[in-house]
């Protein structure tokens, strides 16, 4: 990437993370700023202080390679060169998922090695997707910190039961006596759906405030309740037949052009699963869609709608 597209994602993420970090009382680096400076013999000098084989044991690589899949060079070089960022700043404790603890015990490594100094890690875990598996855009079960008040009380409303506590430990601000009295609540068996408003209305307020609360929970007890389309839903004019799948004036393309899906994959996963509606009427295999002259309803999903009117 180019340094300006570089600036602009951290740009993004700085918006992001500003949610939760005093930017006032935080220093942002480019590694670049050291990592620039290091000669071949320099990256050669770092490598030994590691061995090929701590790299090849780690479980996600050596199933890799089982399978006959490659494993690149610069994968067995980063882990050396988070390990130097880590030393170039002389850190105490590193911060990160559990997916990077390989990574950052390689900063221990170097600290302990070229410095003779202790540091430490503290590895998170991570909150799963609506759904309890791992967030990813092409399932559509990711809560996007920039989404919008009805999207994030809506996803939330729709998570899994038995990720609703991971939500309030995770998720949430929330203290241990309110994680623990939800708890309580689920074993005593009150409805999960409660729980759900409860923590819907404490991540609506934490990323856009207690004043978005209200209107969040009227957008979703009219599109999910009440299965009504909203005043903001799009509306798109059609003369023509309307293609489900592949082309440019197809349900896909205006699905997506709206943000109701973010991907092909996920529309078509959708459809597989029958979640996608004409009129409340689930669309299962149609090429094309059976138009009522006038209005027409499309519901994605539980909480988005979309507007054909021929």
């Amino acid at each position: 990437m180019t340094d300006e597209q570089i600036e602009e994602n951290f740009q993004t993420y700085k918006r992001q993370a500003a949610k939760f970090l005093d930017f006032t009382k935080v220093q942002v680096h480019h590694n670049s700023e050291w990592l620039s400076k290091l000669n071949f013999g320099d990256v050669l000098k770092l490598t030994r202080n590691f061995s090929l084989n701590d790299f090849i044991s780690r479980e996600l690589i050596k199933k890799r390679l089982t399978e006959g899949k490659p494993v690149s060079l610069p994968e067995v070089l980063y882990p050396i060169m988070q390990g130097y960022d880590s030393y170039y700043m002389d850190t105490d404790i590193q911060l990160g998922g559990t997916d990077q603890t390989f990574n950052m015990q390689a900063g221990r490594t170097l600290q302990k090695n070229l410095r003779g100094k202790e540091s430490f890690v503290l590895a998170n875990g991570f909150l799963p997707g609506t759904d309890g598996r791992k967030m990813s855009k092409s399932w559509g079960n990711a809560i996007w910190i920039e989404d919008p008040p009805e999207e994030i009380y809506g996803k939330i409303m729709s998570t899994a039961d038995d990720v609703i506590l991971t939500y309030y430990l995770m998720g949430t601000n929330a203290s241990q006596l309110v994680i623990d009295e939800a708890k309580s609540r689920l074993e005593k068996g009150e409805n999960p759906m409660n729980l759900k408003k409860e923590l819907a209305n404490i991540i609506v307020n934490e990323l856009h405030g207690e004043g978005a609360i209200a209107g969040a929970e009227e957008h979703f007890r009219k599109t999910v309740v009440e299965k009504t389309a909203g005043e903001d839903t799009p509306v798109i004019k059609v003369d023509f037949a309307v293609p489900v799948l592949g082309a440019e004036a197809s349900l896909t393309a205006y699905a997506l052009a709206n943000g109701l899906v973010t991907s092909n994959t996920e529309f078509k996963t959708l459809l597989k699963e029958g979640a996608i509606y004409l009129n409340e009427k689930r669309i299962d295999g149609e090429a094309e869609l059976p138009l009522n002259q006038g209005e027409n309803v499309v519901r994605i999903g539980k909480r988005k709608y979309l507007k054909l009117v021929k």
